[in-house]
């Protein structure tokens, strides 16, 4: 459908180095503006990191609903 806009949400579960990867690349890339990030680890300082590219941070109860629903 063109001219269809919409809004992505996409949900990590840990930010070690591969999720940072990913996610550094997604904001970096040209369709960042579509796609809200959200991340879960248990290390806060992997997640600060990530917070300068506009990665939030959600608790672990939605962690689970990621990982009941969106497989």
């Amino acid at each position: 459908m063109k001219g269809l806009e919409f809004m992505i949400n996409v949900g990590f579960i840990g930010a070690g180095n591969m999720g940072f990867a990913i996610m550094k690349g997604v904001c970096e890339s040209s369709c960042s503006d579509k796609i809200s990030l959200f991340t879960y680890d248990i290390d806060d300082e992997k997640i600060k990191r990530l917070e300068e590219y506009g990665v939030k941070s959600i608790a672990l109860f939605f962690c689970s609903l990621v990982m009941k629903y969106a497989i």
